[in-house]
C-alpha cells in the first residue's frame, strides 16, 4: 500500500519537486490554506 507523507517535499525522478510546478498545480486547483502543506507556502 503506497504511504504518502504530505508535510514532506515529494522527490520526483531522484530529485524534489519543482517548487514552481507544485505551485502551478495548486493555483489550477486551490485547496484551503490549512490543506497547503508547509513546504509548499
Amino acid at each position: 500500500m503506497t504511504n504518502f507523507e504530505y508535510d514532506v517535499r515529494p522527490i520526483v525522478v531522484g530529485e524534489p519537486a519543482k517548487l514552481t510546478e507544485a505551485q502551478a498545480d495548486l493555483a489550477r486547483a486551490p485547496r484551503p490554506e490549512r490543506w497547503v502543506p508547509k513546504w509548499l507556502v
